[in-house]
This record gives structure tokens, C-alpha cells and sequence, in this order.
């Protein structure tokens, strides 16, 4: 069984991963990889000619990276490519003999931080090659807390309120009698002098 060797140009973290896509495409060279032509279909294989593939990581932010190309045969044409992954705790010494892979993308946590891949390469002739696993996730940790923000500007003044009730009780009647009263005792002293000077 051939072993084809695929090495990550860039491991992105704190954002999960959405999907991976294996991309090929067809060129005269086996140590130059192709800068066009790239598809996610296999394309069928020529005589003389060789097949390239790289891997697009596509996260859940929409961004995406791409593996370094390889070329994966010159001799026979691709059948069929099977994804593989793992979510563990591992960053090293992972292989396709570690138990827990599946053909469905698994969840990154807190405590399996990283996501491994491999592929199983099915050529036309009927053998098949295993890529070496690689990291193509991982868990992002929580960020540090921001700085606390700005005071925020006054507000605008409040509308004035409305007019309270009117008051009840006898206070006013009584602030008026109060008044009429020395009034009128004032009235009658004036007339008691004036009538002494008469006198």
C-alpha cells in the first residue's frame, strides 16, 4: 500500500470547522505542482500525465485555507476519496490506527482541542493508499475581558411633569379669616380714638 504525505501550510484556531474538500488537478509534472486547473472532481488520468491533489479547510467563519499540493499518482487514475477525522486531545502521535475515527466531522471541546484527518485514496485498478493524519482544527480558548468601555454622553433634560391637584382642607378659609379679622379689629380701634377726641 502507498502512504501519500500531506502537510498543513496553516493550522487555524478558534473556529470550528465546517467542511474539507479534496481538490485535484492534472499536470505533466510530478515535482511542480499545477497553480490552475484545481476541482473537486478527480479528473480522469492521461498517459504521462499526473494527478495533483490539496485539501481546502473551509471554517465556520467562511475563511478557508488549503494544504501544500502533492502529487498522489502518475499511473492510474482516482476512484473515489474517503475522508476521515478525530477530535482528541492529542497534538502528536496520532495515527490512523487511534481509535475513535469516523467519515462524519466530529466536534472540537475544551478537552479534545484538535482535529485530525486523513483520507483513504481508492484508485481505478482497485488498490487504495492511506494520506498520513494530520491537524486541520482546533478549539479555540475563551479570549481575555475587554477593557471597560467609555462613559456614555449626558442624556437630554427630562419633560416637566404635570400640575399636581388641587389642595383640600380648610387652611385657605382660615388664612382668609385670619386676615378679615384684624382688619376689622383694626377698623374699630380707629373709631374708639377718634371718638375719645371728640370728647
Amino acid at each position: 500500500m502507498t502512504v501519500v504525505t500531506r502537510v498543513v501550510k496553516y493550522i487555524r484556531k478558534g473556529t470550528g470547522v465546517a467542511r474539507t474538500e479534496a481538490e485535484y488537478a492534472d499536470s505533466t509534472s510530478n515535482t511542480t505542482a499545477p497553480t490552475t486547473g484545481w476541482n473537486t472532481v478527480p479528473p480522469t488520468w492521461q498517459n504521462g500525465n499526473y494527478i495533483w491533489q490539496r485539501i481546502k479547510t473551509v471554517f465556520t467563519d467562511n475563511s478557508y485555507t488549503y494544504s501544500n499540493a502533492v502529487c498522489i499518482t502518475g499511473g492510474k487514475g482516482i476512484s473515489s476519496v474517503t475522508e476521515h477525522y478525530l477530535a482528541t486531545a492529542a497534538s502528536s502521535g496520532v495515527t490512523k490506527n487511534t481509535s475513535g475515527w469516523t467519515t462524519s466531522i466530529q466536534s472540537v471541546t475544551a478537552t479534545k482541542k484538535y482535529l485530525w484527518n486523513y483520507e483513504t485514496v481508492t484508485y481505478t485498478d482497485g488498490t487504495t493508499s492511506d494520506t498520513t493524519p494530520i491537524i486541520i482544527g482546533g478549539y479555540g480558548d475563551k479570549g481575555d475581558k475587554g477593557d471597560k468601555g467609555d462613559k456614555g454622553d449626558k442624556g437630554d433634560k427630562g419633560d416637566a411633569g404635570e400640575a399636581g391637584a388641587a389642595g383640600s382642607g380648610c387652611g385657605g378659609s382660615i388664612a382668609a379669616f385670619g386676615v378679615s379679622s384684624l382688619l376689622s379689629i383694626a377698623l374699630i380701634g380707629v373709631m374708639v380714638l377718634r371718638k375719645k377726641n371728640e370728647k
